[in-house]
């Protein structure tokens, strides 16, 4: 049972999308919009899920995915805006990328410390945990949305 799950997840692993879905000249833009279409609603599904469960673990993995929707925006963004070669100008729209990157790393930073202030409160004021079975399929969900960006 074990080597036919192992040869069925092979086989689906290997498969090739028909041409019908795939674009070879579309360039990262309509993959990044994909991404950020499927993170920004799951993103959305995590936030009202942890809260109606009381769950941090899903509220932080929430914002977690709106840094990654944040750093997709950026990605898109700079992508369009950056042109191929720069000739004369080293400075404005071709340093897009670095700007979006430090904005990233600050919301990262307030991120992480907000979520240390409420575990900390966690510790202190302990709050029950409401349908830990949603809150497993949800947080795997999240990691396989994860896994694939």
């Amino acid at each position: 049972l074990d080597s036919l799950l192992q040869e069925r997840v092979k086989t689906i692993l290997m498969m090739k999308l028909p041409k019908v879905l795939r674009c070879g000249s579309c360039g990262s833009g309509p993959k990044l919009l994909s991404m950020l279409a499927m993170t920004g609603s799951f993103m959305l599904v995590e936030l009202i899920v942890g809260n109606m469960t009381n769950s941090m673990a899903l509220v932080a993995d929430s914002f977690h995915m709106l840094s990654d929707v944040i750093a997709l925006i950026i990605a898109y963004v700079s992508i369009r805006m950056s042109p191929k070669k720069w000739r004369k100008n080293t400075y404005g729209w071709a340093r897009a990328e670095v700007v979006g990157a430090l904005v990233n790393a600050v919301f990262l930073f307030a991120l992480c410390f907000s979520i240390s202030v409420e575990a900390i409160k966690r510790f202190l004021v302990i709050e029950q945990i409401e349908d830990p079975q949603l809150i497993m399929i949800v947080g795997g969900v999240g990691l396989a949305i994860n896994l694939i960006g």
